[in-house]
């Protein structure tokens, strides 16, 4: 974001940046989240030193800059100021803390078992979402290699952003599966779930 500045009578054009840089000593300091070009910081101090410019001056020509650049932003980006100083201690992220330790879990055990599957797939031939059943090749419930090497998102993304994170199919062996079918499986022989028709799974006994 250009702007120009009247120093000890000449002009100075400068940038303004936001986004740039977030340090978290600042947080809580007026500009937080924005970032000036240093050769506006320089000939500030410049013009201090040479007496042409209080310290005080200064710091209000940075502050009317940041204002009138911070209306646009706000109004454009909408930004979420409590996730923007959040580093993973605010309040709400130590009120998720527990839940998320949950999450990451389960996705520890998710990738795990992809990778077993991924070097055993014999072994495991199907997998289960919440109420169907697919083959563990199955395109719908297959996770892309690349995922797998992913870390599980951060405290302060799953907080603030993510909200309630699902985590994927797990595969099975043939026992696993049939152990779950049966546990859906009524007195009269009802089912409450469903073979993805996609994939077309043919079940066996379990045995």
């Amino acid at each position: 974001m250009p702007f120009e500045l009247k120093l000890a009578g000449q002009t100075h054009e400068g940038e303004l940046a936001f986004g740039v840089a977030w340090p978290r000593s600042g947080r809580d300091s007026p500009g937080f989240g924005w970032s000036v070009d240093a050769s506006t910081a320089l000939k500030l101090l410049e013009a201090i030193k040479d007496g042409h410019l209080e310290a005080e001056q200064a710091q209000q020509i940075l502050t009317d800059l940041i204002s009138q650049a911070g209306e646009l932003v706000d109004e454009s980006r909408r930004i979420d100021w409590a996730y923007a100083r959040c580093f993973g201690d605010c309040d709400l992220c130590m009120r998720r803390k527990a839940k998320y330790e949950g999450y990451v879990a389960k996705y520890s055990a998710w990738a795990q078992a992809w990778e077993a599957a991924g070097a055993s797939p014999d072994r495991y031939p199907f997998a289960m979402t919440k109420s169907t059943v697919h083959r563990s090749d199955c395109g719908i419930v297959t996770p892309a290699p690349y995922s797998l090497q992913h870390k599980p998102i951060d405290l302060r993304t799953f907080a603030h952003i993510e909200g309630d994170v699902m985590v994927g199919a797990l595969p099975s062996t043939r026992h696993e599966t049939h152990v779950w079918m049966s546990e859906r499986t009524g007195p009269k022989g009802g089912r409450n779930y469903r073979l993805c028709k996609t994939c077309s799974p043919e079940i066996d006994d379990g045995r």
